[in-house]
């Protein structure tokens, strides 16, 4: 009965969160982004620990749109492949607090290189939104059980990824 009790809680601040629709939400920013990646010679999607999946997914279906994309679990893979990277190609990074070493490691590689950054974070005063070209904003007003600044949910980060793909 506690299990049911939790799962529909945690389904219920789920629904609540997909129905948010911040009024400052750039929108516009938004149509911005999705039209660089359909014009990039490649997009690199950048992530660590448990964003990494949403990276991976955000990949392969960019992938399926016929956008040549990369991302990786490992992140001496991506950095390698940011790194051999063209001024052409697009990032997008994703961390939920923005101060993800790895990430911020490849993002600077990439900005020398002259690369066109795009974040998705949860914090829009971290290092990581400091330094990028156009930030979207994953935070969320009713994270599921929050313990600290970063939310442990991901919906935002994934609702985003699919506005990109369907903008």
């Amino acid at each position: 009965m506690k299990k049911e009790i939790s799962f529909n809680v945690s389904l219920n601040t789920t629904y609540k969160i997909l129905e948010q629709s911040p009024p400052d939400f750039p929108k516009k920013e938004l149509l911005t982004c999705a039209y660089k990646l359909t014009h990039a010679t490649a997009v690199h999607i950048l992530a660590i620990g448990n964003t990494t999946p949403i990276a991976l997914d955000l990949s392969f279906r960019l992938s399926r749109f016929g956008v040549q994309a990369f991302s990786s679990s490992i992140s001496e893979y991506y950095l390698n492949n940011v790194s051999l990277g063209k001024e052409t190609d697009v990032v997008i990074a994703l961390s939920g607090s923005g101060t993800a070493k790895q990430v911020l490691q490849a993002v600077d590689i990439a900005k020398d290189i002259g690369m066109e950054i795009i974040c998705i974070t949860a914090d829009k005063d971290s290092p990581l939104a400091r330094i990028s070209d156009h930030v979207l904003s994953s935070y969320e007003e009713l994270p599921l059980f929050n313990e600290s600044k970063e939310p442990l949910s991901h919906l935002a980060c994934m609702a985003i990824g699919d506005a990109l793909l369907y903008a």
